[in-house]
């Protein structure tokens, strides 16, 4: 039997696609404005890779700027209703069992 060396794609970035995953970890839990330009072009690649990424990081950063920017109560339970039925769309399992916790405790979380 002859032995061929596995060779992983080498991306545009220069990483390969574990690299890639291993190293999108970290600046998808940050804001994009506080993204390095790597990360920038790190995410650019991730989410043209998977699609789903996207979604799920836009959800987690609604979510963030809900509770971060929002001090007014009435405005955020609007917000949080309309964050709760874009998560109904997007179809993410893991999101439907945030989103369920906080309309069932939403009067003492804001």
């Amino acid at each position: 039997k002859s032995k061929v060396n596995f060779e992983s794609k080498i991306l545009s970035n220069g990483d390969t696609l574990k690299q890639l995953l291993a190293r999108s970890r970290y600046f998808l839990y940050k804001a994009k404005t506080k993204w390095t330009q790597n990360q920038t072009e790190r995410a650019a690649l991730l989410f043209e890779l998977y699609p789903d990424i996207p979604k799920g990081y836009n959800l987690t950063q609604e979510l963030r700027n809900i509770f971060e920017n929002t001090k007014d109560k009435i405005i955020g339970f609007a917000k949080l209703a309309k964050w709760h039925e874009k998560v109904n769309q997007s179809g993410f399992k893991s999101f439907g069992t945030i989103s369920r916790t906080i309309m069932n405790h939403y009067q003492t979380i804001l």
